[in-house]
């Protein structure tokens, strides 16, 4: 009887060939912490010449592995039999890591990547993140410190944002997502002010009126401009506003 042969016909791979193919780096140790195997892609993250490794101890090797979780994470692999999986800087190299160890008889199996440039990418959104609030908190301090009332609406005329002196003087508590009805204006107001955000949407150009209004203030008249907001792609993204008590 001939030899069962894989699906698609071809014999099966040699586990090394696999190891020396893989994009992450792998390497072995014996119980004795020295290194065994070392694939082709983990002497390359390590910047070593193939084959320099070989016998080493991981620890002389790499001493600023020591009391971190690197040491810690692989002891668990070799002394409980655990499987283990983090992501950690070596100040050694300056870089992150993502690292699996496996246990394994003879003593522990690594894979690991680096991850610098992910984690670096994740700390700048972070800082762009915090630097974004903090701006944020700055305009809104500046703006609720003025009489004039400013205010965002989107392209389907619901507002995204008003100053404290607006949200007084509409009366609400969370002006988000509500319409011209909802923040107390009558019917023609409404429309005329749809009307005035769908021209500037349209013209991508601002424009300028001059209305009353009763809110808690009572009567007032006051003087609007409706300015376009362009997102990255120069397309209009909403609509702001500033209006003065005159």
């Amino acid at each position: 009887m001939p030899s069962p042969q894989p699906p698609d016909g071809k014999s099966n791979r040699d586990p090394i060939e696999i190891l020396e193919s893989i994009t992450e780096g792998f390497f072995t140790l014996d119980r004795q912490w020295r290194f065994d195997y070392v694939n082709r892609e983990a002497h390359r993250i390590l910047e070593c010449p193939p084959g320099s490794l070989s016998g080493q101890v991981l620890w002389e090797v790499y001493p600023g592995l020591e009391g971190t979780e690197f040491e810690r994470s692989y002891r668990r692999s070799m002394d409980a039999g655990e499987k283990t999986s983090f992501t950690a800087f070596y100040p050694a190299h300056q870089r992150w890591y993502d690292v699996t160890s496996f246990p394994a008889t003879e003593g522990v199996s690594v894979y690991f990547r680096d991850v610098t440039a992910r984690k670096n990418l994740e700390a700048e959104r972070e800082r762009l993140v915090v630097e974004s609030e903090r701006q944020r908190r700055i305009y809104e301090t500046a703006l609720d410190s003025t009489p004039d009332f400013f205010y965002v609406f989107d392209l389907e005329h619901r507002a995204i944002y008003a100053n404290e002196a607006l949200v007084k003087t509409w009366g609400v508590g969370d002006v988000r997502g509500k319409k011209w009805m909802d923040l107390g204006y009558e019917q023609w107001h409404a429309d005329m002010h749809d009307a005035e955000i769908d021209r500037v949407i349209a013209t991508r150009a601002p424009i300028r009126g001059e209305i009353p209004f009763t809110g808690t203030n009572g009567r007032r008249v006051y003087d609007y401009i409706f300015a376009p907001v362009f997102g990255d792609d120069g397309e209009v993204v909403a609509v702001a506003g500033t209006t003065r008590d005159i």
